[in-house]
C-alpha cells in the first residue's frame, strides 16, 4: 500500500482529499473523581485506554477555549535525511488566536513547497498572514465577509489533528497504563490493535515499529504525546516522529505589529 503524503493530517488534511475518521457518538460514562491514588482519567483504567471516545471528549473539554498547543512532526528517510518537517505553536483564547508554522526538509508541505515560516493572527472576525521564504516576505489579509470565522485549514491552526480527537489513535493502538498518580496517568503502546484504523490516522502504508507515550491529566487532558512509527510513502520508506503538548494559556493574544502592513500589502491587493 502506498499512502499520500502524511504531512496534511497534522493540519486538518489541508490540501488533501482524504477524510479523517469521525469521532463516534459518545456513550454516557460516569467520570471518575480525581484525587485518590487508584483513580484514573476518563476512559482509562489499569489496563490502558478502555474508552477512547470518553478520553477524546474529556481531552476536548479540558483544553477549553484558552490554551497553548505545540506540535512537531518530522519524517526521515532510512539514512537519516530529513524528508519533511512541520513545527507549529498556537496560542488560543475564546476569541483571538495566533499560530506560527514552520516547514522544512526536502519535501516541505502544508504552507509551502520550499522551507518557510508562516504566522497567522485572527481576532475572530478576520485573518492576516505573513509568510517568509528565504529573503522573501508576503502578506495575506482575509476580511470578515470572506473569513467568516475560519474553517478547514484555519481551524486546524488552533488545534491540530489527529490529536484533536484522539479516539482514533488510541483505539487503533494496543495501549497499557504504566502508572497513575493522583488521577493522572501515563499510557504507552508498542503495538497496533487495529491496523486499518491506524493506517488511516497516520496515512502511511505498511506501518510498523510503533511507539506511543502519553501523559494524561486527571481531567483527561492529553498534556504530552509522542508517537513514532515506520511506514511507506510514495517515494519510499520513512520513519515518522510526532510530538504534541497542551498547556493552559496565561495572558492573552497580541495583535502582531505587522497587522496594518498585511492589510495594505496583501497579495489579494496585487501589491506584492
Amino acid at each position: 500500500m502506498r499512502a499520500a503524503l502524511g504531512l496534511c493530517l497534522l493540519l486538518l488534511l489541508a490540501g488533501c482529499n482524504a477524510t479523517a475518521p469521525e469521532t463516534p457518538t459518545p456513550e454516557t460514562t460516569a467520570a471518575p473523581v480525581p484525587g485518590a491514588p487508584d483513580d484514573y482519567p476518563p476512559g482509562i483504567d489499569a489496563s490502558g485506554v478502555v474508552d477512547p471516545v470518553a478520553l477524546a471528549n474529556a481531552h476536548g473539554a479540558a483544553t477549553g477555549r484558552r490554551y497553548v498547543v505545540v506540535s512537531n512532526y518530522t519524517v526521515q528517510y532510512p539514512n537519516g535525511t530529513l524528508r519533511s518537517s512541520v513545527s507549529q505553536r498556537s496560542r488560543v483564547t475564546a476569541v483571538e488566536w495566533t499560530a506560527t508554522v514552520s516547514v522544512g526538509g526536502r519535501r516541505p508541505g502544508v504552507i509551502s513547497n520550499t522551507p518557510a515560516t508562516a504566522t497567522f493572527y485572527s481576532d475572530g472576525r478576520l485573518l492576516v498572514e505573513r509568510i517568509r521564504r528565504g529573503n522573501e516576505t508576503k502578506y495575506l489579509y482575509i476580511p470578515p465577509p470572506e473569513y467568516n470565522g475560519g474553517n478547514g485549514f484555519y481551524n486546524s491552526l488552533r488545534r491540530p489533528v489527529p490529536y484533536r480527537d484522539p479516539w482514533a489513535l488510541t483505539a487503533s493502538l494496543d495501549t497499557r497504563t504504566l502508572g497513575v498518580d493522583n488521577g493522572s496517568a501515563v499510557v504507552a503502546a508498542d503495538g497496533i490493535a487495529d491496523r486499518s484504523l491506524f493506517t488511516a490516522v497516520v496515512d502511511v502504508g505498511d506501518p510498523a515499529n510503533v511507539s506511543y507515550r502519553a501523559t494524561v491529566a486527571s481531567t483527561g487532558l492529553l498534556r504530552d504525546q509522542r508517537l513514532t512509527y515506520e511506514g511507506e510513502l510514495f517515494d519510499g520508506p520513512v520513519r515518522v516522529t510526532r510530538t504534541i503538548s497542551y498547556r493552559r494559556l496565561d495572558g492573552g493574544v497580541q495583535r502582531p505589529p505587522w497587522f496594518e502592513t498585511a492589510k495594505v500589502q496583501s497579495v489579494r491587493n496585487g501589491t506584492v
